[in-house]
């Protein structure tokens, strides 16, 4: 007579984890909620980790750019045109909090946002101190999709996600109660990127 066993640990079975290796506990639970919420931040912080964003410098040296006196409709400026001696920093000119800045590169094929002048290629400079709020550019990571650049509409309790696309196929999303979304931060620049 033959007794088949069924059951027990099997190496390499089970769903894969979306944290890293695991370990199986215990807990009460009355403190199960806290602790599924405080593993969806984790998991959202990691996917953002890997946004690839790079940091401004800290302390970078003045990046002076000759400023035109003169308004240029569509040529190119006059070689006797004036030009300001000190210049124009661009370090200056666009990041606030340089610790809390950090560049996104959009992707190639992104046309989401179009309608505002962002498009596949340009280098966005987000701002992580800034507090979001209703109308900003932000830079947002969504569970299972990935990082996305939406305007953020805020009004009560309801929460979206807007593009602006001349594209149909772009809608609105609306973040549903109990959805997790992490904002990364609120977008103050757009360097833009043209063919060469």
């Amino acid at each position: 007579m033959t007794t088949k066993i069924h059951g027990g640990a099997r190496p390499g079975a089970g769903r894969p984890s979306n944290y890293g290796p695991t370990v199986t506990m215990r807990v009460p639970a009355t403190v199960a909620p806290t602790i599924r919420a405080s593993l969806d931040s984790f998991r959202l912080r990691r996917q953002a980790e890997k946004l690839g964003l790079q940091p401004m410098a800290l302390d970078p040296q003045p990046l002076l750019l000759k400023a035109v006196l003169t308004k240029v409709s569509a040529g190119f400026p006059s070689p006797a045109d004036d030009y300001l001696d000190e210049g124009i920093d661009l370090n200056r000119l666009l990041v606030k909090n340089a610790p809390a800045t950090f560049f996104y590169t959009v992707e190639d094929e992104a046309d989401s946002m179009l309608n505002l002048g962002i498009g596949g290629g340009d280098r966005l400079l987000v701002d992580r101190s800034i507090e979001a709020r209703n109308g900003h550019i932000v830079l947002a990571v969504i569970p299972g999709e990935g990082a996305t650049v939406k305007e953020l509409y805020v009004r009560g309790s309801t929460v979206r996600l807007v593009p602006h696309s001349p594209n149909p196929a772009h809608k609105p999303r609306t973040i549903k109660d109990g959805e997790e979304v992490l904002i990364v931060g609120v977008v103050t620049n757009c360097i833009k990127h043209f063919k060469t």
